[in-house]
Formats: C-alpha cells, sequence, structure tokens
C-alpha cells in the first residue's frame, strides 16, 4: 500500500469516526414521572379531534379541529422552560391502557373556553400526539420544533365526556435534541481538532512501523 492510499483511507476513517462521536441518543429535559387526571383538576369545553397523525419535524401540523365544544373533559398542564433544543420529542404513555387520556402540546401558553369558533383550543396549538395511548409500554411519541426563547405547554386530556379518564396514570418524557437526524451533542471546534490530530498522528506512527517492518 502506497504512502498516499493509506493517508486516503485514514483521512476517510477519520472522517467517520468524528461523525458518528457526535450522534447519541435524546437528552432527557423533562420527565413527568406518575401522574394521574383528578377531579380537581380544571375543565375545559370540547377537546381536540384525533386526526391519527402524530405531529413531526417536517411541518407545522394543522389544527385538527374540535369536538363536542358544549362538554366539558378535565385536563392538566405541564410547562416545559425554554431549551438550548429546538427538536422536542414527546413520548407519553397510558400506564392504564385506558385509551381515555390525550396528549397536545402548545406554544407558550394554554388558553381554553375562550369565545373564538373552536373555543380557544386552536390559539397557541403547536401539534399533538394522533391518538389516545392505550398500549403501554410502547408510547405514542410526537415531535415539535420549539422556537429560541419560547416555552412548550403540554396539556392531558380526559377524552370522556363521562370523565372516563379521570383517575388514570400517565408519565412521558421530553428529549431535545439539536437537529432532526437525533443529535443532541455539538463537538467543540476544539475537541475535534485535538482528536484529529491525536488520530492522525496514530496513524502516522503505525504506518512508520510497518515500513521499518
Amino acid at each position: 500500500m502506497t504512502y498516499q492510499s493509506f493517508l486516503s483511507k485514514t483521512s476517510k476513517y477519520l472522517s467517520f469516526t468524528l461523525l458518528t462521536s457526535a450522534l447519541s441518543f435524546g437528552a432527557i429535559i423533562y420527565d413527568s414521572g406518575v401522574n394521574a387526571l383528578k377531579v380537581t383538576d380544571p375543565t375545559q369545553l370540547g377537546r381536540l379531534s384525533r386526526s391519527g397523525t402524530p405531529s413531526d419535524w417536517s411541518e407545522q401540523k394543522a389544527f385538527p379541529g374540535v369536538l363536542n365544544p358544549t362538554v366539558s373533559y378535565h385536563y392538566e398542564t405541564f410547562v416545559i422552560p425554554s431549551s438550548p433544543f429546538p427538536y422536542l420529542q414527546i413520548s407519553f404513555t397510558d400506564l392504564t391502557s385506558s385509551g381515555n387520556l390525550f396528549e397536545s402540546a402548545y406554544l407558550n401558553a394554554y388558553t381554553p373556553n375562550s369565545t373564538a369558533a373552536n373555543r380557544g383550543l386552536d390559539v397557541n396549538y403547536w401539534g399533538d400526539a394522533g391518538f389516545s395511548s392505550a398500549f403501554p409500554p410502547n408510547p405514542d411519541v410526537f415531535q415539535v420544533v420549539l422556537p429560541a426563547s419560547s416555552s412548550l405547554v403540554l396539556v392531558v386530556n380526559d377524552t370522556s365526556a363521562t370523565g372516563a379518564g379521570i383517575g388514570r396514570s400517565f408519565n412521558f418524557l421530553v428529549e431535545g435534541f439539536y437537529d432532526t437526524q437525533f443529535n443532541d451533542t455539538i463537538p467543540e471546534p476544539a475537541t475535534i481538532t485535538l482528536s484529529g490530530a491525536g488520530l492522525a498522528l496514530a496513524a502516522i506512527t503505525t504506518y512508520r512501523r510497518k515500513r521499518k517492518q
């Protein structure tokens, strides 16, 4: 093998190593723990329609519409503060397999029960799971893009007009990523330079030893 071909292969190896070292699982920025809807939780008139399509990072999901705008449904909200990660993935699990819980996301504020045509449920709407979680331990997963300096309000709804979701336990995780390739770390330039220099030196040293042999 020539010196030039050796350096070419070394360069490709270094590029692959630096690329894969930047990949990792999402950073968990919020863990709800185990919660349950309570009879003392607030109520709203109407609820989101379950469209069967989870929100994802490809585009902003259209508002799915409202069902039963004169019926009261219990809900609970969780505020996720502004995050350094613009791409968020939410994994929601109904721990009791009831099918009576549904999670949605709103940007900065949630203001149900307004006099708007959609009972205010369309105001600040940012995405939802598309389905009710009914098959643990497999969670419903959906994704949203969080603008800089914004917060996210996650809403857990009872989908039953008779209150069947009351007392049902659930949990969810919010994971953060820097891009749509599920990267949660950005290598520092100094780290890349030092790593590359070290690998290159090791490769050249190995090559020289082989030549002496």
